[in-house]
């Protein structure tokens, strides 16, 4: 199953999707995030309002922030698990997708950023794949750059662009954190807020729209966070694998005790 468009411009290199072939990754990648982190959680809520974009009408614009190498993989996961009728596309430099050039068979599109008109190219294409086939999901990451999530946000045009030119276009923003609590292994902390429309669909009035919602979202996932409070969240996947050592977990269960470290929480006057 390919994009749409099937001719390279000097300034676009198609994706060329095969559904099979981002079915089996999707899994690997879903395998990855089960194996390398302690827990993948979700805000409270942020699940169903997720799923809900799985019945919208039009295409979906899911703008995440980029703060870690492992933002696509999250990204081509949360599509599978609470989006599982659509189908998955997004922009990535044309020098990256050149190196590894599987990524096009998951939906990738090769974009040239730094050339005169690549603004307007990427527009025209995306907007073209999200009308040739209302069920794609575009993942977008708006920063334009890696930003640590301490950095307020600030959109770039492109995606604000994109959704003033869609009908009936949703938009949902995702922000993701990468943080060690009290385990080896990180834990990744995901919240999900729909982007309401704007009072004038305009590029500017939906990167306004975008750039308000991504910062709120930026700035609650953050004082989860640093609240360390379990409770403010739901697991996407279930604990998997040993929390210390295999050999060691075992003991401790047989002793009638868990391996999983649980945070003190004291008063200031203690």
């Amino acid at each position: 199953m390919g994009d749409g468009l099937s001719e390279s411009t000097d300034l676009i290199t198609p994706g060329s999707r095969s559904a099979w072939f981002t079915r089996f990754f999707s899994g690997y990648a879903a395998r990855m995030l089960r194996k390398d982190f302690s827990s993948v959680r979700l805000t409270v809520g942020s699940a169903g309002v997720l799923r809900v974009f799985d019945s919208c009408e039009g295409p979906v614009i899911a703008a995440m922030n980029h703060a870690s190498w492992w933002d696509p993989l999250v990204g081509l996961v949360i599509t599978r698990v609470f989006m599982p009728s659509r189908t998955l596309a997004a922009p990535s430099e044309a020098e990256q997708l050149a190196r590894f050039k599987f990524m096009r068979r998951l939906g990738l599109f090769g974009i040239e950023p730094d050339r005169a008109g690549a603004l307007d190219a990427f527009v025209d294409h995306a907007v073209r794949l999200c009308t040739d086939e209302p069920s794609t999901v575009l993942g977008l990451t708006p920063q334009g750059a890696f930003t640590d999530v301490r950095t307020p946000v600030r959109v770039r045009p492109g995606a604000g662009a994109v959704a003033a030119r869609l009908t009936g276009v949703c938009v949902v923003a995702v922000s993701c954190e990468y943080v060690f609590w009290a385990d080896k292994k990180p834990d990744l902390l995901i919240h999900a807020a729909a982007c309401p429309a704007p009072a004038r669909p305009s590029a500017a009035g939906w990167t306004r729209a975008l750039n308000e919602t991504m910062e709120r979202g930026r700035r609650e996932l953050a004082a989860r966070s640093v609240a360390r409070d379990a409770s403010a969240f739901e697991p996407m996947f279930e604990r998997s694998g040993p929390a210390v050592h295999p050999v060691y977990d075992l003991l401790l269960r047989l002793r009638g005790k868990r391996a999983v470290i649980e945070p003190v929480r004291r008063g200031a006057s203690a």
